[in-house]
């Protein structure tokens, strides 16, 4: 009984891990799209001014 219960421990910190690096990704995720966003808007200004 007392291993399950650490076992269960054990299992709730890793998803609490796992957890708190997803929400790391996600949001390095969305500062990575705003970055291409604007790089893409910057290079659509470029091409235009050249026509």
């Amino acid at each position: 009984m007392q291993a399950d219960a650490h076992n269960d421990t054990g299992r709730e910190e890793r998803r609490a891990q796992l957890e708190q690096r997803r929400a790391a990704v996600a949001r390095e995720m969305r500062r990575l799209a705003k970055e291409l966003a604007d790089i893409d808007r910057q290079l659509d200004e470029i091409e235009q001014s050249d026509r």
